[in-house]
């Protein structure tokens, strides 16, 4: 039914102010959505609601329309009212194999990962020798660390099309994964000959070289996350230049601590190293972190990341913490590893003294970390599992868990722990609590790298493709001295972690 009636005319051009009257009076239905299609791609998400809107309000069973409606809520972060759509979309058109792609899209961001898989397979079905369909749906398998489940969708994607550089990247993905690092490389730099300079690709390249040891390259390859605007760093609102690398006499460096908080806790290592470039450095970070963290040496100062204290200040560069091992050329064997190089408060709170006046081996558990990391639902452990490591004779166990809620998501209640940390307590406070203990048992999460720069014996539960920084094969860490690494067997065996802790050294733990 075109746009051709003054009724149909009229609704689009009251709700799309961005098309406008004239226009519209040549538009045809297919037309306008091609339009909406547009907006969409060029990342005007309004504008392509708008046009939707208005032709669903001639048409509303048009399932294209409904269709560019939900992948525009979807880039729009309207996951909920996304799904309603795809929904709509797929039950006017259920053989349309692109829909059921958008949908497992729309599921991914919201966590259902089985869901997302059930509709990427479903999109397979109905388009086997679909290359784009193929490599999703391997993505996803990727997400769910199936991953030699993944293989055998990447070779088909690439039999159908040997130049499809999405699968190319995906399968970089799965093989460093899978430790095949060499054959993961290729596949990265095949994907940057086919599409280049992809700033996801080249991050991708950067985590895998630095997890397989190489650390300059993949440093260098991880610079890229800059041009990614997907990814979450962030550059901070100042004039000033970026350092790289040169002595500034009398100047003032902005020290920006660009992403989470293990990773400023790693990183800020380098503070006194940078110190030696300049006359002040000044650390950003949130204020439960400022008492630790201003121990760090090389650093003089602390600010929040929020603009009007960045706007009090005049620097001269600034640079990002995550940048300094490359500018420095750190390799893994010139890692400065010297520990500790944070420092507890000289008086422990009065709660955590008085808590850790018990018998037994006092060892602190963590199970979870950060809820917003996109694979913590990989390095995460349900609670429940640390029973037979919590129970054990001799052993004192206490919950070094802070969030309430991710306590309550990983039923912690079902294990006998004992509070440690105040609730009012900071950064600070938790260091001085872990230093009490006599091990730390955590997944990796934040509190691994502050009883790790305290040089406190710790043992880090490892998911089986674990985070660049621990590299794959070892158990040590050549980041922090006092850590060993329990690595998972294989993707989502964390019984075989527990069975291998339990085992450890009786003078670690007790049997």
């Amino acid at each position: 039914m075109a746009l051709d009636d003054q009724n149909g005319v009229a609704a689009v051009a009251r709700s799309d102010p961005y098309l406008g009257a004239e226009v519209a009076q040549e538009l045809s239905v297919g037309a306008a959505a091609q339009r909406a299609l547009r907006y969409l791609k060029n990342g005007k998400y309004l504008e392509a609601q708008s046009i939707c809107a208005s032709i669903l309000q001639v048409e509303p069973g048009k399932a294209d329309v409904l269709h560019i409606m939900a992948a525009s809520l979807h880039d729009a972060a309207d996951y909920e009212l996304a799904g309603e759509y795809i929904d709509r979309a797929i039950e006017a058109e259920p053989a349309n194999p692109a829909q059921f792609r958008t949908k497992a899209r729309i599921l991914l961001e919201i966590d259902d990962l089985d869901g997302a898989l059930a509709a990427a397979t479903r999109a397979v079905e109905l388009a086997p020798a679909n290359a784009n369909l193929l490599s999703a749906l391997a993505d996803i398998c990727y997400e769910r660390a199936d991953y030699r489940t993944a293989l055998p969708y990447l070779r088909r994607a690439l039999a159908c099309n040997p130049d499809h550089a999405p699968a190319h990247m995906v399968m970089g993905n799965v093989l460093a994964a899978l430790a095949r690092f060499e054959e993961s490389d290729a596949c990265f730099q095949r994907c940057d000959v086919l599409r280049p300079d992809q700033p996801q690709n080249w991050v991708n390249r950067g985590l895998a070289l630095m997890r397989a040891g190489a650390l300059q390259r993949g440093l260098e390859a991880f610079e890229w996350r800059w041009k990614w605007e997907k990814f979450s760093t962030r550059k901070p609102p100042v004039a000033a230049p970026r350092w790289r690398g040169d002595k500034l006499p009398g100047g003032k460096i902005l020290l920006w601590a660009e992403q989470g908080l293990g990773d400023t806790l790693q990183h800020v290592r380098y503070a006194a190293w940078l110190r030696e470039h300049c006359d002040e450095v000044v650390l950003t970070g949130g204020k439960r972190t400022w008492r630790l963290l201003s121990t760090a040496p090389g650093v003089d100062r602390m600010i929040t990341v929020d603009r009007e204290s960045l706007d009090d200040e005049a620097f001269d560069a600034w640079v990002p913490a995550m940048s300094l091992p490359l500018i420095k050329g750190t390799t893994i064997e010139t890692i400065p590893c010297e520990v500790p190089y944070l420092t507890p408060p000289a008086t422990t709170h009065p709660v955590v003294a008085e808590r850790l006046q018990v018998d037994g081996m006092k060892v602190g558990f963590a199970w979870t970390g950060n809820a917003e990391h996109r694979h913590n639902r990989h390095r995460s452990i349900p609670a429940d599992a640390l029973r037979p490591l919590t129970e054990m004779e001799g052993v004192t166990a206490f919950r070094l868990q802070r969030e309430v809620e991710s306590r309550n998501a990983y039923d912690s209640g079902a294990l006998k722990l004992k509070d440690l940390e105040p609730d009012d307590g900071d950064l600070a406070d938790a260091a001085s609590a872990l230093a009490g203990l006599d091990l730390v048992i955590t997944v990796d999460t934040s509190v691994a790298h502050i009883a790790g720069a305290l040089g406190k014996p710790c043992w880090i539960l490892l998911s089986y493709a674990s985070d660049y920084r621990w590299l794959t094969g070892r158990d040590d860490s050549p980041w922090y001295p006092s850590v060993r690494l329990f690595r998972q067997p294989e993707p989502g065996d964390w019984k075989s972690v527990i069975e291998a802790v339990k085992a450890a050294p009786a003078e670690k733990l007790p049997a």
